[in-house]
């Protein structure tokens, strides 16, 4: 299982003020388990001590084929009285000793905690947070949702998405889980959100007034024009829907991109498959390793809330074949493993020529 994780991880638990400090704790899988491999290092004039490696029994039964995973909590204190950092976000950088040190490393090891308060209030309760994401209270979707918003940005931006003008849709939007952090980050253009969760909808139209959310149904089409759109991302969207869904969906989106659009869509492939492998059986990896995907599995996190209770699946792919799919609609420009915690990003770009249409008989 080791060999199929691509990278070494590391996640956040969530963030507390103590006694005039801001302590970030987590998790930090170490390159072959050693804890010296992993370095961390904050902006200029972020005052802080890091501990590790802590003890972590759970994450021993999670990453049960990763050497010390017992031993892989880490704790940030950050000194607010002694720190003199000018910036809106607290910036911290997890390093791995062995591995490439380029920008696309350096987003994916990049965490950010926003300093303004504003930023940490308002939200739905646990049901509707846990329905995004399993583990999620606010101390987590805080972080990591304004991590994720600033390598959305980030990386579109480094494919000649202009973040000032450009017209974004967050394809899987929950209940705002990124795209509340998008102004923040200098995306200054439209932003829409759409999701098949309506509650998290509804509770998003209320209460994030300068995004347009809505309803999504669970097959094309959507309300959108055509060309509508200069960026589209999805996080653990395609994650979640079988290979003709897929399909169907990519056909969607490419009509709302504009020619030349990007599509930024996560996949759940080799390292998702050692995420889960407790859960999996030999016939499955079996299978996977042959075909590059595995038996599709029912998902219940959005029982009561679709109508199909058959529709919402767990999904795994290699990136390979998950960018196979995505060729019948667009070019494939990168390939981001871990990108996103164990997901995987494709960096895909709408033709920019409209497609002909085949002549009447």
């Amino acid at each position: 299982m080791c060999a199929l994780q691509q990278a070494p991880l590391f996640a956040i638990s969530g963030f507390a003020v103590d006694q005039g400090a801001v302590v970030l704790t987590g998790l930090i899988l170490a390159p072959e388990g050693d804890a010296d491999a992993v370095r961390v290092d904050a902006a200029p004039g972020i005052a802080f001590e890091f501990d590790y490696p802590l003890p972590n029994p759970h994450a021993a039964e999670v990453y049960w084929y990763w050497p010390n995973a017992a031993a892989s909590a880490f704790r940030i204190r950050i000194s607010l009285a002694d720190s003199t950092h000018v910036g809106p976000a607290f910036r911290f950088r997890v390093s791995f000793r062995g591995r490439g040190d380029d920008a696309v490393e350096c987003l994916r090891t990049t965490i950010l905690l926003p300093k303004d308060l504003g930023a940490m209030q308002t939200f739905p309760g646990s049901p509707a947070l846990r329905r995004v994401h399993t583990y999620n209270t606010i101390g987590n979707v805080v972080c990591h949702g304004y991590s994720d918003a600033h390598r959305i940005v980030e990386i579109a931006h480094g494919h000649g998405f202009d973040p000032a003008t450009g017209k974004v849709l967050d394809w899987g939007c929950g209940h705002g889980r990124v795209t509340r952090y998008l102004r923040m980050l200098g995306a200054n253009g439209p932003l829409h959100g759409i999701d098949i969760d309506h509650q998290n909808v509804e509770w998003a139209q209320r209460h994030l007034a300068d995004i347009t959310f809505a309803d999504g149904p669970l097959m094309p089409p959507t309300r959108y024009r055509a060309g509508q759109f200069d960026l589209i991302f999805g996080i653990s969207v395609m994650t979640h829907l079988a290979v003709e869904v897929q399909r169907t969906w990519l056909e969607e989106l490419r009509r709302i991109l504009k020619p030349g659009g990007l599509a930024l869509l996560t996949f759940t492939g080799d390292s998702a498959v050692a995420f889960s492998s407790r859960f999996l059986d030999r016939a499955w990896l079996d299978e996977y390793k042959t075909t590059g995907r595995g038996p599709d599995s029912p998902n219940s996190d959005l029982s009561g809330i679709v109508s199909d209770p058959a529709y919402y699946r767990n999904v795994k792919q290699t990136a390979a074949v998950a960018a196979e799919v995505c060729r019948e609609q667009f070019s494939v420009e990168a390939i981001h493993p871990c990108m996103f915690g164990y997901q995987d990003l494709l960096v895909l770009r709408s033709p920019r020529r409209p497609r002909r249409r085949a002549p009447s008989a």
